[in-house]
């Protein structure tokens, strides 16, 4: 299976360290320490933001509609059947062809499909899982050109040290419904908006995820206020129950890991559910059972290359305020 490898994004930027250090050396320039955040803000980024609305190239959008989209099927009857009957429902863009998962990898040089499968995601001693759809044939692993669409998935510790990245359909049976939808979502949106690939690429992946808030908090849908759903594993020392309390204006309910899947595996429609992610950046999205559509996604996105790990990886007090903005917006525009 394909991994994305944070180290070598980074050894791929040595060059660029080099060539600042030459151009100093050359113009007797005094501020290196400039020239070093600039190598560090280019690296930044290069990195891979998870919540994919493009890749670099628009022709591989292009490509991808024309292709046949192959679907894994994993041998576990009703998961096999909830993501059968989830594109059934939702897939307009291409002609779907379901593959046993152990032959998915053969087609990986095949150029005339695209395929939709789990892609592990390194980054140091910690990774996560994306579910994936990218267009085969030259796959650059380091900078995910070919990924038309992700979805960051967040799945258990293997260790106190070492995060599961070989995430398994198994593992995220109980919302694999809502994951291919959200990936459904991001297809939709890109080819309405006519999203032009941006040279930073996460900066560009996050404008377009402020226009889609924006979009949702303006649609006609007939959206209800609900309890949010939040597992409490998502919590952290620096945002507690008590803090999110103060800081998000609605209803809402902690609960553990079994009742968090159970509840919504049920399909327990009088529910948002928060769905997270924590690896590189704690991306969060919010999701509601009824409509069966993403209300709100924040990346986590920072400016500042030198942000701690802890707003980078956890929950954090910026998130909650703008998920309360995005609730609020939805609660005055269509209740």
């Amino acid at each position: 299976m394909l991994t994305i490898n944070y180290l070598t994004i980074f050894i791929e930027n040595l060059h660029v360290t080099i060539y600042l250090i030459l151009i100093n050396k050359l113009f007797k320039m005094k501020n290196l320490g400039l020239m070093m955040v600039i190598t560090i803000i280019l690296f930044v980024n290069k990195g891979f933001s998870q919540y994919t609305f493009t890749s670099y190239k628009h022709s591989y959008f292009e490509k991808f509609l024309s292709s046949e989209t192959l679907v894994p099927i994993t041998g576990i009857q009703n998961i096999d059947s909830i993501i059968k009957e989830t594109l059934d429902r939702d897939w307009k863009f291409t002609k779907l062809k379901f593959v046993p998962i152990n032959e998915i990898e053969q087609f990986s040089k095949n150029g005339n499909v695209s395929i939709i499968n789990l892609l592990p995601i390194q980054f140091g001693n910690f990774g996560n899982s994306s579910l994936c759809l990218y267009v085969p044939g030259n796959f650059n692993i380091t900078r995910m050109t070919n990924v038309i669409s992700s979805v960051p998935i967040k799945c258990g510790f293997s260790g106190d040290k070492k995060y599961n990245t070989e995430c398994s359909f198994e593992q995220i049976g109980y919302k694999i419904d809502i994951l291919f939808v959200q990936l459904i979502e991001v297809i939709k949106f890109m080819k309405e908006e006519k999203y032009i690939p941006l040279g930073a690429h996460i900066t560009g992946v996050n404008k377009y995820v402020n226009l889609y808030n924006k979009k949702i908090a303006k649609s006609n849908l007939d959206i209800k206020l609900k309890t949010l759903l939040i597992n409490e594993n998502f919590f952290n020392n620096k945002m507690d129950s008590v803090i999110f309390k103060k800081y998000y204006s609605y209803k809402f309910k902690v609960v553990t890991e079994n009742e968090y899947q159970k509840i919504i595996s049920s399909d327990n429609e009088n529910y948002f559910v928060m769905l997270q992610s924590n690896i590189p950046n704690s991306v969060i999205s919010v999701f509601d059972l009824q409509i069966n559509k993403t209300l709100f996604i924040d990346l986590n996105f920072q400016k500042n290359p030198f942000t701690s790990s802890a707003k980078l990886r956890k929950l954090n007090l910026k998130q909650v305020k703008k998920l309360d903005a995005q609730i609020e917006k939805i609660a005055s525009d269509n209740n």
